[in-house]
């Protein structure tokens, strides 16, 4: 006997065996996933309760909408759940108006202080005119009254000053 078959005695059956063996146990196979069956679905419609059967199902809405607040605020009250039918018109969320209301409140002043710049710019170039008409300042100094009248307010842009101030 040789020295490498007293080594592995059995090595040559084993071998043939693995190798029988192999093909039928899908190693080498091609291994493409069979396609699952396709499932069964059914509609849920409403009926008279007259016979039951119970499934284990999914349900999906068929439409969704997402509503956003056009306010900043925290949400003090949702008035519904998800999945509660609404209508036209229902409340929805309450949001707290108190950061509404500051904002509202500083454009206020805004618009208040910007109403009591433009009197105090108007009146002082009537009386710039008036000055002008009895030769009181020159002409040069009334031009430049009237440039200082249209000139915009800090913060605002050409055309919104022409407006506030009634250019042309």
């Amino acid at each position: 006997m040789s020295p490498s078959a007293q080594r592995f005695p059995l090595s040559l059956p084993v071998l043939a065996l693995v190798m029988a063996v192999l093909p039928l146990s899908g190693w080498c196979a091609d291994n493409t996933p069979t396609p699952a069956p396709p499932l069964a679905s059914y509609t849920a419609q409403a009926g008279t309760g007259a016979a039951s059967v119970a499934f284990d199902a999914s349900v999906e809405a068929i439409r969704q909408t997402v509503i956003a607040a056009q306010v900043p605020g925290e949400v003090v009250e949702l008035a519904v759940k998800a999945g509660d039918r609404v209508k036209a018109g229902q409340t929805l969320v309450r949001i707290d108006a108190r950061a509404a209301q500051q904002s509202a409140a500083a454009s206020a002043a805004q618009v208040q202080a910007a109403r009591a710049q433009l009197e105090l710019a108007t009146r002082e170039f009537e009386r710039q005119k008036q000055l002008a008409a009895r030769s009181f300042i020159s002409q040069a100094a009334l031009e430049r009254a009237e440039a200082e009248f249209h000139q915009p307010a800090p913060g605002m842009g050409e055309d919104n000053a022409c407006r506030r101030y009634r250019c042309n």
